[in-house]
């Protein structure tokens, strides 16, 4: 299969201190993609902002990826300026304000949206989500507090009445799309969290999926609960209550340094615009028989209408004074040849 491929140039702007004088200080997260990747350079925008901050401070971060219960339990627990001493993002929550101290501005915010299938959801758009106690009329997929995955306290009754509970977002989603599960209608999770788990995991159910629409709002936004996640340290260190004096500071500092800001969630935006889109083959410009062509090299005719997922777009110039010629790399969906990935001409192809 051929994938895309791009070189992210990370011009840091917070080189101030020289690096052989940095303190080491490590920080436990937990992979949350495409908010949070281990595999990712900078471990996406807001690692990389986090980064800036830290090293700003006088420190060198350490990024420990395990389990997110683990790097809560870890955390809270530290009472030294060694071993895992900072985590991020999480939710204020009761229980957590007792053994943590929060940074004095969210980190991270998104826009929690509740994914739903369209086959066990009847006319959503006729009867959108007004108020959260909307959503008790659905049978809700969730993430277990055993997981380290909490949801605010606004929805959390909500959930644990009317919802299942799952160890993480991958079986709750496998539910949700499992066309014979009827226990779950509906999922919650922030929106570019829960889009990029259908195209990463889920590519062949995209299209069975859909977004609860939304009436009540936060502000001028379409967004009925917006989550604010915040960066953490334990409250049983006696020297984090000034660490996190001087994080409040640089952070506060940063954004208000819109420069490297934009050019993070530059890099951030480039970055996303590498999930794959979903296209259907469409005959409309060279007739009804879609010609492709296999990995291994062999002809085959792809029925019109097919869907699949774009990998790779390039474009190369044709013999002459002729435009460029567009190919597409695809890996398809439905059909005869399911599961083939196949190239053929850009012409072929429209975005659903």
């Amino acid at each position: 299969m051929a994938i895309i491929a791009v070189t992210i140039l990370h011009l840091w702007p917070y080189k101030t201190v020289p690096a052989d004088t940095l303190q080491p200080v490590e920080v436990a997260l937990g992979n949350w993609a495409p908010v949070i990747e281990e595999a990712v350079p900078g471990h996406g925008a807001v690692t990389e902002k986090i980064t800036i901050v830290l090293r700003r401070m006088g420190y060198r971060p350490v990024y420990s990826f395990i389990p997110w219960g683990q790097a809560e339990h870890k955390v809270a627990s530290n009472e030294t300026d060694s071993g895992p001493r900072v985590t991020f993002p999480f939710l204020d929550t009761k229980p957590r304000q007792a053994k943590f101290i929060y940074s004095e501005k969210p980190v991270f915010h998104a826009c929690m949206k509740f994914f739903y299938h369209k086959g066990k959801v009847s006319n959503p758009d006729k009867d959108p989500l007004k108020t959260l106690s909307d959503l008790k009329r659905y049978r809700i997929g969730y993430v277990a507090d055993s997981a380290g995955y909490q949801y605010p306290d606004s929805i959390s009754s909500i959930l644990r009445t009317h919802g299942k509970s799952f160890p993480g977002l991958y079986e709750a989603f496998e539910r949700l799309i499992n066309d014979n599960a009827s226990d779950v209608q509906i999922v919650p999770v922030a929106q570019k969290i829960g889009e990029h788990l259908l195209i990463d995991l889920f590519p062949g159910d995209r299209e069975k999926i859909g977004v609860l629409r939304e009436t009540g709002t936060i502000g001028n936004k379409n967004c009925l609960l917006l989550v604010e996640y915040y960066l953490l340290v334990s409250r049983k260190n006696p020297n984090n209550s000034e660490f996190m004096d001087g994080f409040n500071k640089q952070y506060a500092s940063l954004l208000a340094d819109k420069e490297t800001v934009a050019r993070i969630d530059q890099r951030e935006k480039e970055r996303g615009g590498l999930l794959h889109p979903l296209v259907e083959l469409d005959g409309s410009y060279s007739g009804t028989r879609i010609i492709a062509e296999t990995e291994s090299g062999k002809k085959i005719n792809v029925p019109r209408g097919t869907k699949g997922i774009l990998y790779e777009w390039s474009s190369h110039p044709q013999a002459g004074n002729g435009s460029p010629q567009a190919t597409a790399t695809v890996q398809l969906i439905n059909g005869p040849y399911r599961g083939i990935t196949v190239t053929l001409s850009g012409e072929q192809l429209r975005l659903k």
